[in-house]
């Protein structure tokens, strides 16, 4: 790997950290509005609606639905970590580099050993979101389908359904950022381009410029 190759990596990761960090920040600004900020409204309205109506067949229904995408997406990730895997075994040299600890040779004539460690990192973050989302969904099955003290206990469901979103969420962001490692592969200069392509994206998905999400509030 060249100077250029670490520069670009340091671009990469500064990049996906420093989203996380922006995304935080202006969740809070009146400037920048969040789309999740809203949403996460709506979810908290959608329970409270549940509960009212005691429609147990929507609420297990709709905890199915986030069930099965992230059991989906989960189950994509592990396997795509397994592909990655496979190779490094297919790669005598790469494994003897990391067990006799040759960091430095490993980093310096085994660039796309690298390049795919780099992406097994973000899948593994990912399947990590999706997982922590799973045994979120497994927890609702019977939150939401015992009858409870909504002065006691709702603001308890009403925290797993964020939580849910959060790591889902979490996890999508990880996948996107998958895709610039593989590129990297083929051109470096690619890879930087695409990532920032990738967070300008994700940014334009989580944030809009409008009324602030206060005004959103949904009627009780």
């Amino acid at each position: 790997m060249k100077a250029y190759d670490y520069w670009v990596l340091g671009c990469y990761f500064l990049s996906y950290v420093g989203y996380q960090l922006l995304y935080m920040v202006l969740s809070n600004s009146r400037k920048w509005i969040s789309r999740e900020s809203i949403i996460a409204q709506y979810r908290a309205q959608w329970y409270r609606n549940v509960l009212r109506a005691k429609n147990q067949i929507l609420a297990i229904q709709t905890i199915r639905n986030l069930e099965m995408a992230s059991t989906f997406l989960s189950s994509v990730t592990l396997l795509m970590m397994g592909g990655v895997i496979s190779i490094y075994t297919a790669n005598p040299e790469w494994m003897v580099a990391l067990e006799t600890g040759s960091y430095a040779d490993f980093l310096e004539h085994h660039g796309i050993a690298v390049k795919l460690l780099v992406a097994l990192l973000m899948l593994a973050i990912a399947f990590f979101n999706f997982i922590f989302s799973l045994r979120i969904c497994f927890n609702m099955n019977f939150t939401l389908s015992v009858p409870i003290d909504p002065d006691s206990n709702l603001s308890f469901q009403i925290e797993q359904i964020q939580r849910q979103a959060h790591h889902f969420i979490a996890g999508l962001r990880g996948v996107y950022y998958v895709i610039p490692p593989l590129v990297w592969i083929i051109d470096t200069s690619a890879m930087l381009a695409l990532t920032v392509v990738t967070t300008l994206l994700i940014f334009r998905t989580d944030f809009f410029k409008g009324t602030a999400p206060e005004d959103y509030t949904l009627p009780d």
